[in-house]
């Protein structure tokens, strides 16, 4: 998985810096929104620890290297989102705010993104009624993240 995830990175990275194949990493970013919003409880987890993957060895400059339009957070914060009230899977709920803490990390722009897609509220749900204490810890973790922004975290306090 490493290896997969690492050479999913590589092309990322040379796609957008805008050096070698720019569609590969379009398809690839494309194929993880797909597989994401596919509804197949098999498919979502797969496409959920790919991305974590991804986000988890990215930096601003491989993600952002073709211009702010190369990653498309404004698809991803709220397939996320929708992943984060997954009810039947603990494991989707995880794995969805595991995405959303990489992605913070790895994109600090991408938190008004996260911020306007609802994400708080359901970050915050996922606290009042711990169903699993990794999902809970995901959830403090993601919203810590977010309060390092003045601006998102008044958003966080209101909630």
């Amino acid at each position: 998985k490493l290896q997969a995830g690492g050479e999913a990175l590589g092309a990322l990275a040379s796609g957008l810096g805008g050096r070698h194949k720019p569609s590969a990493a379009s398809s690839q970013t494309a194929q993880l929104l797909v597989g994401l919003k596919s509804g197949d409880d098999g498919r979502q987890p797969m496409a959920l620890i790919e991305l974590c993957e991804l986000l988890s060895m990215a930096t601003e400059d491989t993600l952002l290297g073709g211009g702010s339009a190369a990653f498309p957070v404004d698809q991803l914060a709220p397939a996320l989102v929708t992943l984060l009230q997954c009810e039947h899977s603990q494991e989707i709920v995880l794995y969805a705010a595991r995405a959303v803490a990489y992605l913070l990390e790895a994109l600090p722009g991408s938190a008004a993104h996260v911020v306007a897609s609802g994400t708080v509220a359901h970050l915050c749900g996922l606290l009042l009624a711990v169903q699993d204490i990794d999902v809970a810890e995901q959830a403090l973790n993601c919203l810590d993240k977010l309060c390092q922004e003045p601006v998102h975290a008044r958003h966080v306090l209101h909630e």
